[in-house]
């Protein structure tokens, strides 16, 4: 369920975007327009509403102003989706409802690359905005995948200039700007969005993250770094499933990871990293009493497993996907009677891949049980074999697979593969919960 601010997020939203829409419709319906005009009218609106999306696309992008209103970034990075495809969908219909128009009243179609006079200059910013966020969006939501962390994140900071360019353009040759409200709209919401674009400079230098020094650094496996940090001035306290965002340098690039564990009695940071790409390799390099920069914490994942109603629970880790599920472990060690039967099935490919290997063999929890899973091994070994399925689970659960809590965290093909298998088998939606860093 969520919370009031969520709601008041929502609300904010909606009224953003009635403080367009409405001194519109008023200004349309004074009679300025003609029906033959319904086109350009209808463009007009579209390029305000998209105006007003993109401007929610910066703020609903930014963790730690989103962290005011709710801890839930899944909740928050599908409202983002949701208002990126929207946005996208108005930007294609604001030129094609104007060309419709042009085409209905026999005007002239501009579609310029060099322009000569200033109406012109407008058409073509207009084009450049189009190509922009075409750009940015299909980085975002066809191509993802496919690129690195690093070109996606440069890409995507083409947006920054998108909101001034349509400002620019909506100032000289918007329909609706003659309107005072929405003159007015507009510039409070340029207003906020420089502010937001100051915060993020001072965000990128640093000014708002908590510095941390490493006391210890080890190998956790073949592909795993254990990292232990340590406040030095301002501590982090992340509640159970939470991660932070890391940075090597008071400037620079950051990444987020799970915190595995917390001592709250000295505020050390317990993280497990995958060795994956040049900024994890650069974390390889760190020596103990170097300084790191964390931002957060964030996320809620785990959070209903918790809950006096949580009593049958099964658990599905892949690899490092393990993390998320170490503070629940130790809170089951305390509370186990309070639950009827937890499962954690931890996919991993070799017996060399298993990260918390010792801790995990040295459980002895009642109404805990840990199923070992590897797709790749040839030794002979006192584990599964093979890959996390239904079928799988079935052997282990008492109970009917359809009764219990579902938590996943790990590659992503593992865990849409066990939820269409669970869907199909009748397990509800709601029953279901991923650790998904989503940023």
């Amino acid at each position: 369920m969520k919370n009031k601010k969520v709601y008041f997020l929502y609300l904010l939203i909606l009224a953003s975007i009635l403080l367009m829409l409405i001194p519109s419709l008023q200004y349309t319906f004074r009679g300025f327009f003609m029906f033959r005009d319904s086109f350009w009218v209808i463009g007009s609106i579209t390029g305000l509403l998209m105006f007003v999306l993109f401007f929610w696309e910066y703020v609903l992008g930014i963790k730690s102003i989103v962290r005011l209103f709710t801890d839930d970034v899944i909740s928050i990075v599908n409202l983002h989706r949701w208002i990126g495809i929207n946005a996208v969908l108005l930007l294609l219909l604001h030129p094609l409802t104007l060309i419709l128009e042009s085409l209905i009243n026999r005007k002239e179609i501009l579609l310029k690359v060099i322009p000569s006079n200033n109406y012109e200059f407008q058409v073509v910013l207009g084009e450049l905005i189009f190509i922009l966020v075409l750009i940015v969006w299909l980085s975002s939501y066809l191509v993802r995948k496919k690129i690195s962390h690093r070109i996606w994140k440069l890409i995507h900071s083409l947006a920054y200039v998108v909101l001034p360019l349509t400002y620019i353009h909506a100032e000289q040759i918007g329909t609706f700007f003659k309107s005072s409200m929405i003159q007015d709209n507009i510039k409070i919401t340029m207003l906020i969005f420089s502010l937001i674009c100051l915060y993020r400079f001072f965000q990128f230098i640093g000014l708002f993250s908590n510095k941390y020094v490493v006391k210890s650094i080890n190998n956790i496996n073949k592909d795993v770094l254990g990292l232990n940090l340590t406040p030095v001035d301002s501590p982090i306290k992340p509640k159970r499933g939470q991660f932070v965002d890391i940075k090597l340098h008071g400037m620079g690039e950051s990444h987020p990871f799970t915190v595995y564990y917390f001592k709250p009695e000295n505020n050390e940071i317990y993280l497990a990293i995958k060795k994956a790409g040049k900024f994890t390799a650069k974390i390889g390099n760190l020596k103990i009493g170097d300084s790191v920069y964390l931002d957060g914490p964030y996320g809620v994942f785990t959070k209903e497993a918790y809950l006096p109603t949580s009593k049958k629970i099964v658990l599905i880790a892949g690899g490092i996907g393990i993390t998320p599920f170490i503070q629940l472990i130790e809170y089951i060690k305390s509370n186990y009677a309070n639950l009827e039967e937890v499962v954690l099935f931890y996919a991993n490919k070799t017996i060399e891949d298993i990260s918390l290997k010792k801790y995990l063999d040295s459980l002895n929890i009642p109404n805990l049980k840990v199923v070992i899973c590897l797709s790749r091994e040839q030794a002979d070994v006192p584990y599964e074999k093979g890959h996390v399925d239904v079928n799988l689970m079935k052997r282990y659960l008492k109970n009917d697979i359809k009764s219990y809590q579902y938590f996943m965290c790990g590659p992503e093909p593992l865990m849409d593969g066990v939820t269409a298998e669970l869907m199909s088998k009748g397990v509800e939606e709601k029953n279901i919960f991923k650790e998904e860093f989503g940023w």
